[in-house]
């Protein structure tokens, strides 16, 4: 061999080791979709941010509650500490119980009954809970369990009522929002208390479990297809789920022990919001027109049906919809509960 070629040869050998080696460094050292999510919160408040409702920087329970549930899920356990600390520290405690909501007063249903801002809020329960019983589970911490058993008790106590066939929760612990049937509330809710209730000292939630759970599976609509489905509420029973709180339909059967044929059949209904290729906000039928004057679905529809879909076995459905979709979640910045929703779906399918 020529000197000049082996010298080329040398050169190509190291430009060939230098890339195998950039290779391998980018390949360590690249964020998981995780933690490039996670690196956006404020460690000290990761659940606070920019609420649309308000148009102001607010503390929201219900994104502590899901940072607190990813974080410890994926093994982080700084941030699941500050977002389950904050929890336990801002739970309201008051004469209708104990727990959480939002920071704001609120008229819920728009019918004129504007609740008070230290309202307690089922769905924010359901989420505290849940992440307050994942950060106990991976740091040991009891105060955290300790904090979700007695949420989860005070609002069976104090917002819910049984009914036959099973214990409906209300939407909040105000009386006026008592008048409604909200069913995704109970079927969130059926998951959390069937964890709680296998802590010791936590006896009667795996009942209140099986009670809630089987008023979610009574409310259900059963499609030609055999997918199940609910209403939003019994305040008006034509109005559908949004993509979101289909999820949730299908995390709370599959965290509260339903049926696989259900668990099955409430997944298969998550199909009908994908269409041409997109995610769709509600199921056709709600919105008139062709998809194109249809509402689209967003980064906290990906997030809540992957999450879904991978607490029910269904990984690599999750892991496809996340292939076709994840602009969704990169394109623009994202407000503070549909991020946290996001980083619940990339702890519990793995990509953290």
């Amino acid at each position: 061999m020529r000197p000049s070629t082996r010298r080329i040869a040398a050169a190509l050998a190291g430009l060939i080791a230098l890339a195998g080696a950039a290779a391998l460094v980018f390949g360590v050292f690249s964020p998981t979709p995780y933690e490039r999510l996670a690196a956006e919160l404020d460690p000290r408040f990761p659940g606070r941010g920019i609420d649309p409702e308000t148009n102001e920087a607010r503390d929201e329970a219900m994104t502590y509650a899901a940072i607190a549930y990813a974080a410890a899920k994926a093994g982080d356990l700084d941030l699941a500490r500050a977002a389950a600390d904050w929890l336990v520290e801002n739970a309201h405690a008051g004469p209708s119980g104990y727990g959480w909501g939002l920071s704001f007063a609120w008229d819920a249903f728009g019918d004129g009954s504007v609740n008070p801002a230290d309202t307690i809020y089922g769905i924010t329960v359901a989420f505290a809970a849940q992440g307050l019983l994942e950060a106990h589970s991976a740091t040991g911490e009891a105060a955290y369990a300790e904090a979700a058993v007695r949420a989860l008790e005070s609002y069976r106590d104090n917002a819910s009522r049984l009914e036959p066939g099973g214990r409906v929760f209300l939407y909040s612990d105000q009386p006026a929002d008592g008048a409604y049937n909200v069913y995704n509330i109970g079927a969130y809710l059926a998951g959390q208390y069937r964890r709680a209730g296998a802590l010791p000292g936590a006896s009667g939630l795996t009942a209140t479990a099986a009670e809630a759970l089987a008023s979610t599976l009574a409310h259900a609509r059963r499609a030609p297809d055999g997918a199940l489905s609910w209403p939003y509420s019994d305040f008006d029973e034509s109005k559908p789920n949004d993509a979101t709180h289909a999820a949730f339909f299908l995390y709370g059967l599959s965290a509260g022990g339903a049926p696989r044929e259900a668990i099955a059949a409430a997944s298969r209904h998550l199909d009908a919001f994908l269409e041409d290729g997109q995610i769709m906000k509600f199921p056709p039928g709600f919105e008139s027109g062709p998809a194109s004057e249809r509402t689209a679905g967003d980064a906290w529809d990906l997030g809540a049906m992957m999450f879904a879909l991978c607490h029910a076995g269904e990984r690599q459905r999750a892991l496809d919809l996340w292939s076709r979709h994840r602009p969704l979640v990169w394109a623009a910045p994202l407000d503070e509960r549909p991020r946290a929703q996001v980083l619940m779906a990339f702890a519990e399918c793995g990509l953290s």
